[in-house]
């Protein structure tokens, strides 16, 4: 079944909000990781469907021009000449970026007549402009091509026969009778004759809509229909599901209340109380000292939650002692008398929990929502900033501490992996900082300020092992042995004595350092190997030798026709020279494939 895409508007709340109102259950962090993986290239900053038509005219604009100063100059001018275009009609509610600025240039422009195009309207116009918000998505939507990788040049960057469309679409509708180019060449243009002529509107037209609709269903049935896959999945009457008619309407409701279409003791969560612990991780607390309050579904007018999944996290932690075992590690108390360590990190754990992203987000779990958290204490703002503030290296290891020991317990009830293998994905990411004198907030290697810790996932469950911090300018491949000593030291020991190790790294883990730390650990290792000479040459090598034996890839690779094949490779000369086995993977590619 293919997928059919629909488009509609955010939905606020009654007091004009989506914070709270529209996150009933407390998911929003489990929406998030479900996004990722869906569409993971789509992000909070791209939020505007026609932020993907105005990057396809910036770069149509810009591949016109002659230099990659000129290219980048067209396009910041496309990209301002449709901020004042849209604050001049539409004032503060036009949804674009650099919208104060644009409003005071604006009021300048009505005394000298021209509203200036060379003006930025923020500090970093390309990471927080159109092209850093949407370039990644519009790459994977089939929009343009070649703007993906690390330092994109705007001469590489090339519309697709998608892009092109939607730039067209775009061109219609918003500049009729104008020609965007000619003007996004300008260094000033008039408001009351350019400005006013642009329908400058966040109603995006039909046609743009339907070729960003066809970049969107494309991508969806280039990556194994992930989307389409969902339809069938909840739309069928299966166990512990609901399902709709032909209509639309869910087929479990009947005279205003759901029918349940499953019996209680087929639920998931009385199957996974009544299994024992799969192996010794310390006591899992039955009846702890404080619990999480009993739910009661009931209507009232006065007493509503948005993060109602604390009901179903709070006898998660109670059962495994979170609190009791970070007071153990002797979590640091605040104040005589005041709440203890591990009172602190609960309330820590719950914020993220929540779907908050700041200490100010602990009013998530204020009001009606503490009658769900029990005898729980919750932390003030000012309590919270103190545990955070005050923190230094030996309280941060005694916090992993913590957190290994949730794993163990929780691994041990049924959670961890299955199957005989753990897969270690180590990889640095970049974060964003804003303000100033944030420590460790660097220039990166993308230009832009921010940290680059070190991250461990568990590639079966998802679980974090381990993070490392580091400054922005830390080189992605630094120590990289050591940490994955760190992830591989928080699997259970039950689970690493009977389970194989897989490492899997990109370029930054190709060293030596790692490949020795992966086999002194028993397990296996599979690493990107990085464009060099040597390595093109062996691709090369192996592309044209018609002796090669190709062979059909697994999985969803099979389904785009791709193919395999190895070969040995030489890393090294000397003592540190390594045999290793280069796995190579074919493609057949279309007209306009990337």
């Amino acid at each position: 079944m293919a997928l059919k895409t629909a488009w509609t508007v955010s939905i606020p709340d009654d007091r004009g909000s989506t914070r709270d109102g529209g996150d009933p259950l407390g998911f929003r962090s489990y929406a998030n990781r479900l996004a990722r993986e869906l569409v993971p290239m789509l992000t909070q900053s791209t939020f505007q469907t026609r932020g993907f038509s105005l990057l396809c005219l910036g770069v149509e604009v810009a591949a016109k021009t002659q230099s990659e100063a000129d290219a980048q100059r067209a396009f910041q001018h496309t990209e301002r000449l449709w901020a004042a275009a849209s604050v001049f009609h539409q004032g503060d509610d036009a949804p674009v970026a650099g919208k104060r600025r644009a409003k005071h240039l604006l009021v300048e422009a009505e005394a000298t007549g021209e509203y200036p195009l060379e003006r930025p309207l923020f500090s970093a116009p390309f990471p927080a402009g159109t092209f850093g918000g949407y370039r990644r998505s519009a790459a994977a939507f089939g929009l343009v091509k070649g703007a993906t990788g690390r330092g994109t040049r705007f001469r590489e960057v090339r519309l697709t026969k998608t892009g092109e469309e939607l730039a067209k679409a775009f061109r219609s509708s918003a500049f009729p009778g104008i020609k965007a180019g000619h003007w996004a060449r300008r260094d000033s243009v008039s408001p009351t004759r350019v400005l006013a002529a642009i329908e400058a509107s966040s109603q995006t037209s039909d046609a743009e809509l339907r070729a960003l609709t066809t970049g969107m269903e494309t991508y969806d049935g280039f990556h194994d229909r992930p989307l389409s896959r969902l339809r069938p999945g909840y739309c069928s009457r299966v166990a512990g599901c609901w399902w709709f008619d032909a209509a639309g309407a869910p087929a479990g409701w009947k005279n205003g209340e759901y029918e349940q279409l499953y019996s209680t003791s087929d639920r998931s969560t009385c199957q996974v109380n009544a299994t024992g612990a799969l192996f010794d991780a310390g006591e899992l607390i039955g009846q702890p000292r404080r619990r999480s309050a009993s739910v009661k579904v009931k209507v009232s007018d006065d007493k509503v939650t948005g993060v109602g999944g604390v009901a179903l996290w709070g006898p998660m932690l109670d059962n495994l002692n979170l609190v009791g075992v970070a007071d153990g590690r002797r979590l640091r108390p605040i104040g005589p008398g005041g709440y203890t360590g591990g009172e602190c990190y609960r309330a820590l754990v719950e914020i993220l929990l929540a779907g908050g992203d700041f200490l100010s987000d602990r009013t998530l779990l204020d009001g009606p929502t503490q009658q769900l958290r029990g005898a729980h204490v919750l932390p003030s703002h000012a309590t919270m900033f103190r545990f955070c503030g005050g923190a230094d290296f030996g309280r941060v290891q005694k916090a992993a501490a913590v957190n290994r020991t949730m794993l163990a317990r929780a691994w041990a009830s049924g959670a961890g992996p299955s199957g005989g293998m753990v897969t270690v994905d180590p990889d640095a990411t970049l974060v964003d900082t804003y303000g100033p004198d944030k420590e460790g907030s660097k220039f990166s290697y993308r230009g832009e300020v921010g940290l680059s810790p070190l991250i461990g996932v568990c590639g079966e469950t998802g679980d974090v092992l381990a993070i490392r911090a580091r400054s922005g300018n830390a080189h992605p491949g630094r120590d990289n042995a050591g940490f994955i000593r760190e992830c591989v030291s928080a699997i259970p020991g039950p689970v690493r004595e009977t389970t194989n190790l897989w490492v899997r790294v990109d370029s930054a883990g190709y060293q030596h350092a790692v490949f020795d730390t992966v086999e002194a650990l028993g397990g296996v290792f599979s690493v990107t190997a990085p464009q060099r000479s040597n390595v093109k040459a062996k691709v090369r090598a192996l592309a044209t030798n018609p002796d090669t034996q190709w062979v059909p890839a697994l999985a969803g690779e099979a389904k785009r026709g791709s193919e395999v094949a190895e070969t040995p490779f030489v890393m090294g000369q000397g003592k540190t020279r390594r045999m290793l086995r280069m796995i190579v993977r074919r493609q057949r590619t279309s007209a306009g494939d990337q």
